[in-house]
Formats: C-alpha cells, sequence, structure tokens
C-alpha cells in the first residue's frame, strides 16, 4: 500500500508551532516527547509527522523498535532554522 506522508524534521524548539500553523490545512502528528505515539499505522494515517532532530538521532540510537525507519517516507524535509552544532554520533544511509 503506497501512502503520501511527509516528515518535517526540526529543531527542538519548533515543533508545536508549526503544528498549530498547519493543523487547519493539513492532519499532522508531532513526534516528540516521552509519550510520543509510536504506532506506526496511525503514523502513516497523516499528511505530515513533525519530530526533532533529538528525536530522531535518539531513536536511531536506541536499541528499541523506530517507528520512523518503518515508513517509506513520500517526503522528508529539514528545517535548519536556529539549529545549534550539535555532537550526535549516528549515521543515516
Amino acid at each position: 500500500m503506497s501512502v503520501r506522508v511527509d516528515c518535517l524534521i526540526t529543531p527542538a524548539n519548533l515543533p508545536s508551532h508549526l503544528n498549530e500553523e498547519v493543523r487547519n490545512q493539513l492532519k499532522c502528528v508531532k513526534y516528540h516527547g516521552q509519550y510520543r505515539d509510536t504506532n506506526v499505522a496511525s503514523l502513516r494515517d497523516t499528511d505530515v509527522v513533525i519530530t526533532t532532530y533529538h528525536t530522531l538521532a535518539a531513536d536511531f540510537a536506541s536499541k528499541r523498535n523506530n517507528p520512523l525507519a518503518e515508513i517509506h517516507w513520500y517526503r522528508i524535509v529539514l528545517d535548519e532554522g536556529e539549529i545549534r552544532p550539535l555532537k550526535l554520533d549516528f549515521h543515516i544511509c
């Protein structure tokens, strides 16, 4: 089944602001924070998943399942506004 879900990766200070801006036009979910929804089916049932660089790095570094890695994204948008340099020890291919 083909889905057209976009992933928006932002600095930590932007997800709630962006979620408010696109909420009226698109079905979006914020994938951020300790109690984020990790159900792949519910993430696929949206137009946009908004997450942070920190959350993405933490999920890829952890030993648990990573729902973001299980989705074939239509687009991945990298928002680099106000990013402070971080030392991250991971690679995405």
